[in-house]
């Protein structure tokens, strides 16, 4: 496997509720599959929580498999504190609207 830092990952959006859910599954990208649900629930306070469930299948059978276990298996708790880190701050600074613009 490569560096996970630097793989990039295309995917489309396989099922949408505004303001609750998207689901996305991936095009093209490391794995040999990928799919992603993500689920908002409101809070008291004006605050959401966000859940996150991926589903993947490594790439080169029983090699992948071993490359997960070694690698992926203690790298993925802290690809998701990062991952949440950037989220949290971008939804929260107003970041979010040059994200957005960045995909007109």
């Amino acid at each position: 496997m490569s560096n996970a830092k630097n793989n990039k990952l295309s995917s489309h959006i396989t099922a949408f509720e505004l303001s609750y859910f998207f689901a996305d599954e991936m095009l093209t990208g490391a794995f040999k599959s990928f799919r992603h649900k993500h689920r908002f629930e409101a809070l008291a306070g004006g605050t959401t929580h966000m859940i996150d469930v991926f589903h993947y299948t490594s790439p080169l059978g029983v090699l992948g498999k071993l490359a997960d276990y070694l690698f992926l298996k203690q790298y993925r708790p802290h690809l998701l504190l990062e991952r949440n880190r950037v989220i949290k701050e971008v939804a929260e600074s107003g970041k979010w609207q040059e994200v957005l613009a960045m995909e007109k």
